[in-house]
């Protein structure tokens, strides 16, 4: 008894949103952190990589690394400008 299988009864509508919830979680992570995550990535396969010279190793290394600090979590406001009455 003590390696017993529990069964639950599920609600199928519910199991397909769960489904659907775990397809598109990747789709509800803000912007930022996805390119962050992929940058940071990025960044360890540069370094962890031994098939290139260590001077190209360090400039992708250096355009990866300003690519991730220049990545946003704000959106900069738009300026609104008026047109010159001539």
């Amino acid at each position: 008894m003590q390696h017993a299988k529990k069964l639950v009864i599920v609600d199928p509508r519910l199991l397909d949103q769960l489904q659907v919830d775990r397809e598109y979680k990747h789709i509800q992570r803000p912007a930022d952190a996805l390119a962050k995550t992929s940058l940071s990535l990025e960044i360890s396969r540069i370094l962890q990589g031994d098939s290139i010279a260590e001077d190209m190793k360090a400039r992708q290394y250096q355009d990866a690394l300003r690519r991730y600090h220049n990545v946003k979590s704000v959106i900069p406001q738009e300026i609104k400008t008026e047109p010159n009455p001539i």
